[in-house]
């Protein structure tokens, strides 16, 4: 899984040099732009209109819809970053297809995790398999889904899942995850808490 510290620090360290340039700011109609001077490496814009916010720049474009003013929703998690939360707000494409597209990615060991859910599951259901049976599905586990190398043949080895032993191991698996959340959409949910960040920094050094 994505580890959200390591992204944090990383990011800490692309911004390190960064410096706020406002090019809009009309209310809730804001166009801010981050970079390091005379560099375009890891720059980023953030934009506001009435109920959305965008964030497009070297790590990519998303744009959020949820309430009149995005600054105050996006620092509603208190300083923090809430991506899973945010993610539902993504606007990409129709239904929530898109957004989890440019959110998420396919993560091997969270598809082994979910495979040796379903095992576990199987393993303690009412009916105890003999040793037998154990074994041969532990080998068909083995040999046609712990050793998947990508999204798909993940896919397929759950789809053509035929195991007579435990024929119905995997009926729940689609309520389970195999993905994690992109590098790229992280680093963007850091972004513009620490954009939104500099700004208000700014506003109150004006008001004093």
């Amino acid at each position: 899984m994505t580890d959200y510290t390591q992204v944090g620090e990383r990011f800490d360290r692309n911004v390190a040099e960064h410096e706020m340039k406002v090019i809009l700011d009309d209310g809730l109609h804001r166009h801010l732009l981050f970079k390091k001077p005379g560099t375009t490496d890891q720059h980023f814009r953030i934009v506001t209109w009435p109920g959305y916010l965008t964030f497009c720049g070297d790590m990519g474009t998303f744009t959020f819809y949820r309430n009149a003013d995005m600054f105050d929703f996006f620092m509603g998690s208190g300083g923090g970053i809430s991506p899973h939360y945010w993610q539902e707000k993504l606007q990409a494409g129709a239904g929530s297809e898109g957004s989890r597209a440019i959110a998420e990615e396919w993560d091997s060991d969270s598809f082994k995790q979910s495979v040796l859910g379903c095992w576990k599951d199987w393993l303690q259901g009412d009916s105890l398999p003999d040793p037998e049976a154990t074994e041969e599905v532990k080998e068909y586990l083995r040999d046609n889904l712990l050793n998947c190398c990508d999204e798909f043949e993940a896919v397929a080895a759950v789809r053509d899942f035929d195991c007579d032993e435990a024929p119905d191991m995997l009926d729940d698996f689609h309520e389970t995850s195999d993905t994690r959340l992109r590098y790229h959409y992280l680093w963007c949910c850091y972004a513009i808490v620490w954009g939104i960040k500099q700004y208000r920094q700014r506003e109150e050094q004006e008001a004093a």
